[in-house]
């Protein structure tokens, strides 16, 4: 049975496939010599999925390797069909992928000055010493922003009508 909540967490898994391929792609096809982790356990048309790839799925230790598999391999039917239709074509697609992308940057980025920042943080305890690192960020972004050439047109901007319904 397909477990729909962990479906969601295998369509990111969809970026892992696209590089494998193209790295098998690069290197010729089949290796001469596969590692265990490069067998081919299921063949999904014309994708082959790897024990590398089972492996890099297994996030959640209480489903079984033949449910995640199952799983696996109607996300990936899905997926192939989805495509068939072009739907990775489709501009609202585009758009998510794009959203997702820059989340996804921006995370990194944060996550990356919050840890540079706290570790030259001194405080007396941990709440002041997240206060303090706080601050740092937000004044790291703003000397960000004043060191960044912005240009706004206010003629433009006071044309635009957004839709708080979209």
């Amino acid at each position: 049975m397909i477990n729909i909540k962990n479906l969601t967490r295998y369509i990111l898994f969809i970026d892992a496939i696209i590089v494998f391929g193209i790295v098998i792609l690069g290197c010729g096809g089949e290796l001469s010599q596969k590692s265990d982790d490069d067998k081919t356990i299921a063949r999904i048309n014309n994708y082959k999925l790897t024990v590398k790839d089972l492996k890099s799925e297994a996030i959640d230790s209480t489903i079984s390797k033949e449910d995640l598999l199952e799983n696996m391999i109607v996300k990936k039917i899905l997926l192939q069909e989805a495509e068939r239709q072009n739907l990775d074509k489709d501009k609202v697609f585009m758009k998510e992928i794009e959203r997702y992308w820059e989340q996804a940057l921006l995370k990194l980025l944060i996550n990356k000055k919050i840890k540079e920042l706290y570790s030259k943080v001194t405080a007396p305890d941990a709440e002041a010493r997240s206060e303090k690192t706080q601050e740092a960020l937000e004044k790291w972004i703003k000397d960000l922003r004043a060191g960044a050439s912005v240009k706004i047109d206010n003629n433009v901007l006071n044309e635009v009508k957004i839709d708080k319904n979209q």
